[in-house]
């Protein structure tokens, strides 16, 4: 296949990346030639966090945080230079009862900070108990930080929130349990690589957020040039991967999209972006697994989407891949829809290539055989017949999977026996058992 102008702009967009990260990624190596130890029972340097940090030496260093809660009232603040590290999930910075506040933010807000390192500790933002809109981690006008492994879970605000940023790495991190944003970057945040986080539950008490968004508040400032790349997203109450009005240059590839409560990923009057390798899984009702659109001012264009996969099983997905008419100059190659009622739509006045997809149902069902009895042991068989028959000679591929089996109840072998285009037979056998108790077999049927 002939490669465009535009397809080689995005190659050349992913060698970018690559080199970005080694940009990045050697600056923040050689910070931390100070050590300073916070330690709860006073077997280190200090026992408060801000202590340890605000009496590090002007050139910065590292604080390393040992296990135990260190619960704060205020915002920890963090100048350049700096590293703040702990011991995984063990070491947990909480937000107490009653405040509003960012956990972590920089120290200097109007000039920014630089090298600033946070890796591997718990955020507890304590949602439940706090007023306000506090985020997790909260840097603004820096450049060339990284925040690696760390867990940021039951947060008001954004779990992650970069304002006018850039060359920072997010990555590696466990984002869960928010009532806004996971990872959000706002206002001319540019150069910047979100890699290989988890984010999930971003809605909280029904206050909807997308996994990743790239913002610009106010409509007015541009962002370019982020990567959004291999990242696993779900359970979100909005978009998962949201491009935002004036979005530039951006690549989204390589991430897992799983039960987004609106569109896969969806895109707001952005520019030259590349949708490239990643899979969306169990859309809403009424949703696309990508939507692209934009003002009639300001439309979206010159946009690949490229070998996506978008996959429903529950076959209530409306949409594969939508283009608003506010759209053009939008490719749309080698994707491949499944269960979706409108694989490709485009609407008049669009503006679009699509070549070489594939739109096609699975003929997916489900259910369970309730019952069977554990509380003896042998071999027990049974038979299930489909809700709606397959045509004659189609042969579904069944996958089987066990639940609500009681502690102590150990089965040698689950199979099938015979399947056809009406149902299946099985057959499994219980070793070890306990009186009185039952299980279920749950199974999936697909055909495609």
């Amino acid at each position: 296949m002939k490669v465009t102008k535009f397809q080689f702009s995005a190659i050349v967009f992913v060698l970018f990346i690559t080199m970005l990260y080694s940009f990045i990624l050697p600056k923040y190596v050689a910070a931390g030639q100070i050590k300073l130890v916070v330690a709860q029972d006073g077997t280190g340097d200090y026992t408060d966090i801000q202590t340890a940090i605000d009496n590090l030496p002007a050139g910065g260093g590292l604080v390393f945080v040992r296990e135990g809660t260190y619960t704060i009232s205020l915002a920890i603040k963090v100048k350049s230079n700096v590293t703040l590290t702990g011991v995984g999930a063990a070491t947990i910075i909480k937000q107490a009862n009653g405040t509003n506040i960012n956990v972590i933010e920089n120290v200097d807000q109007t000039n920014g900070n630089t090298n600033i390192r946070l890796i591997n500790f718990k955020i507890d933002g304590n949602r439940l108990n706090v007023p306000g809109s506090g985020c997790g981690v909260v840097l603004v006008k820096c450049s060339r930080c990284v925040i690696e492994e760390v867990l940021i879970e039951e947060f008001e605000g954004n779990g992650i929130y970069i304002i006018n940023s850039s060359y920072n790495v997010i990555k590696k991190n466990f984002v869960r349990k928010g009532n806004h944003g996971g990872i959000v970057l706002d206002q001319a945040s540019n150069d910047n690589v979100i890699d290989d986080n988890i984010i999930e539950e971003t809605y909280g008490e029904g206050i909807y957020g997308p996994g990743i968004y790239i913002a610009n508040e106010g409509l007015t400032i541009p962002n370019y040039r982020n990567a959004i790349i291999n990242n696993i997203i779900a359970n979100t109450g909005q978009h998962g991967i949201n491009l935002g009005y004036n979005t530039y240059d951006t690549l989204v590839t390589g991430n897992l999209i799983n039960i987004p409560q609106n569109h896969g990923i969806y895109v707001y009057s952005g520019h030259r972006c590349v949708i490239k390798d990643n899979i969306v899984r169990d859309l809403a009702q009424y949703y696309a697994g990508v939507r692209i659109e934009g003002t009639a001012a300001n439309k979206s264009n010159n946009i690949l989407i490229q070998s996506n996969t978008v996959s429903s099983v529950t076959l209530t997905s409306r949409y594969g891949v939508y283009i608003r008419a506010e759209s053009e100059k939008i490719d749309v190659f080698d994707n491949d829809i499944q269960n979706a009622e409108n694989p490709f739509v485009a609407e008049s006045g669009a503006n679009y290539r699509i070549r070489g997809n594939r739109g096609y149902m699975t003929d997916f069902q489900r259910g369970e055989a309730t019952g069977i009895d554990t509380g003896t042991t042998g071999t027990k068989t049974g038979s299930v017949i489909f809700t709606t028959a397959y045509e004659s000679g189609m042969v579904p591929t069944i996958m089987l999977t066990l639940k609500e089996l009681a502690t102590g109840v150990v089965m040698d072998s689950v199979h099938i026996t015979s399947v056809s285009n009406t149902g299946f037979s099985w057959k499994l056998r219980v070793s070890a058992r306990v009186t009185g108790t039952t299980c279920k077999l749950a199974w999936s049927a697909m055909v495609e």
